[in-house]
This record gives C-alpha cells, sequence and structure tokens, in this order.
C-alpha cells in the first residue's frame, strides 16, 4: 500500500533508473518543486500515514511501523517520539475517535 501511493505520487522517481539525469540534478528539481529534499518529504508523508493509521484503524502499532516500511517498530516509536512529542500509543489514546 505504501510504496504504491509513494509511486502513484512521484511516478517520475522511476524514471531515475532509466534516464539520463543525474540524481543530485533530480534532487534539486524535488527541493524546489516541494520546498524540501526528498528524505525529509518522505519522512513527514511516513508521519501523515502513521497518524492516520493509528487514528482510523485499530492495527497494533508493530504492523503499523511494518507497513510504512520501518525495520523494526523501536525505530518508529523513537522517530514519532521525536517529532510529536509523543509515543504512537499515546498518540492513539488521545486521538482516536
Amino acid at each position: 500500500m505504501y510504496k504504491r501511493n509513494l509511486i502513484r505520487k512521484f511516478p517520475w522517481i522511476l524514471l531515475q533508473i532509466d534516464c539520463i539525469y543525474n540524481p543530485n540534478y533530480l534532487s534539486n528539481v524535488f527541493k524546489k518543486e516541494y520546498g524540501e529534499n526528498f528524505v525529509d518529504y518522505l519522512m513527514n508523508y511516513r508521519l501523515q500515514m502513521a497518524q492516520t493509521l493509528l487514528k482510523d484503524t485499530d492495527l497494533a502499532i508493530k504492523e503499523i511501523a511494518e507497513r510504512l516500511q520501518y525495520r523494526n517498530s523501536q525505530n518508529f516509536i523513537r522517530f514519532f517520539k521525536k517529532k510529536l512529542g509523543m509515543t504512537p500509543g499515546d498518540y492513539r489514546k488521545e486521538y482516536m475517535h
């Protein structure tokens, strides 16, 4: 789901594989278009997806981390807490409908 959404949103990423453009050039184009580099954009996108999944589903935090391509749930929890000041579990308790 996550990978498909990303490719659907940014199909030009696939062009990097088959085209003559330098990756640095594509990175600069992305930054000019979106105001941040691709890695930061991707991390913020993952955070938004996590917030949505925490609010709108009963998925376990470990499963959310896996869906968002984190290698382990602890990395996901640390990143989430660093960005929002609370753990995913606390976020879910506060914002779940």
